[in-house]
């Protein structure tokens, strides 16, 4: 798990703007990718997913933007995004690799 969330981190930095706090990153990487593998009743996670993991990262916690739905110009009007969790792309990303589960 180690090698996988340091290949993640790097991934993200590369995409980065800034330069992101280690400790924080990695904890948020280790947290999703566990969360990911419990979704999908798996004791691994697969290496096809780095890529859309690392974009789902990025995209709620480095992108500034991340929050804003659509903006007007005229009389002022901006929307938010409030579902932050509800990415439709990650989900549909990591439902290619889901098992059915088994109750023992």
């Amino acid at each position: 798990m180690v090698e996988l969330i340091n290949e993640i981190y790097e991934k993200i930095k590369i995409i980065s703007d800034v330069t992101p706090n280690e400790a924080k990153t990695k904890f948020a990487i280790e947290s999703i990718v566990q969360d990911s593998i419990n979704y999908m009743n798996r004791e691994d996670f697969p290496r096809e997913l780095i890529t859309p993991i690392t974009k789902y990262i990025f995209k709620y916690n480095f992108d500034k933007n991340r929050n804003i739905k659509s903006m007007k110009s005229g009389d002022r009007q901006v929307e938010f995004v409030t579902e932050l969790n509800d990415d439709v792309e990650f989900r549909k990303s990591l439902n290619r690799f889901r098992k059915l589960g088994v109750i023992k």
